[in-house]
């Protein structure tokens, strides 16, 4: 089995220069948006900055990518993306 990790690629794209960047008119545009859709749970306590964003696999960094086919990754990997899914899930219910 090979996944292939860019989930967070994504997330560093809205931050300055990034692909996304241009629907952010500034830092702030960029935070209340973050804070809107609940995806604070993507960040080391809570700080929202480029190089606050957890990463899926402790061998990469958030910006970095690869095909995954060790079993110990790919498990930690989704150990991570339940995590993540379950706090943000929290945090809507909270919300409503």
């Amino acid at each position: 089995m090979r996944i292939m990790t860019k989930y967070h690629q994504q997330y560093l794209s809205v931050f300055y220069r990034g692909k996304y960047s241009c629907y952010f008119q500034n830092d702030e545009e960029l935070k209340a948006w973050i804070h809107s859709e609940e995806l604070e749970v993507l960040f080391k306590e809570s700080l929202i900055i480029k190089g606050g964003i957890i990463p899926l696999i402790s061998s990469l960094a958030p910006n970095e990518s690869k095909w995954l086919s060790d079993e110990k990754e790919i498990l930690e990997m989704l150990k991570n993306y339940n995590f993540i899914l379950n706090n943000r899930a929290e945090c809507v219910s909270l919300n409503e």
